[in-house]
């Protein structure tokens, strides 16, 4: 992931990558990835939680637009993705033989 690019927050959505930043927290310093949201708002992720990020593949839909963090519409979503997922696999389950 470069700097720059949009990724894909497991809980948060699409956001944009902004690097690594050290920060200081109860006295403890760690690195974190920095991610910007709709409007500016900002997300610092433990580099030990990175596995909740992927880059974002660009589809057909059109240049992507950045979550608005507290907003449903990931959730909302993430939730359609997965019933469209799973209900055709569900489907191929049923219909075969062993």
């Amino acid at each position: 992931i470069r700097r720059r690019d949009l990724v894909v927050h497991e809980k948060y959505g699409v956001g944009r990558y902004l690097g690594s930043k050290f920060l200081t927290i109860g006295g403890v310093e760690a690195e974190f990835l920095q991610l910007e949201y709709h409007g500016g708002d900002t997300v610092y992720v433990p580099t030990g939680d990175i596995h909740l990020l992927s880059k974002y593949a660009v589809g057909s839909d059109g240049s992507p637009k950045l979550d608005r963090l507290g907003s449903l519409s990931w959730l909302h979503f993430k939730s359609t993705s997965f019933m469209h997922t799973m209900i055709p696999a569900c489907h191929t389950l049923a219909n075969t033989h062993y």
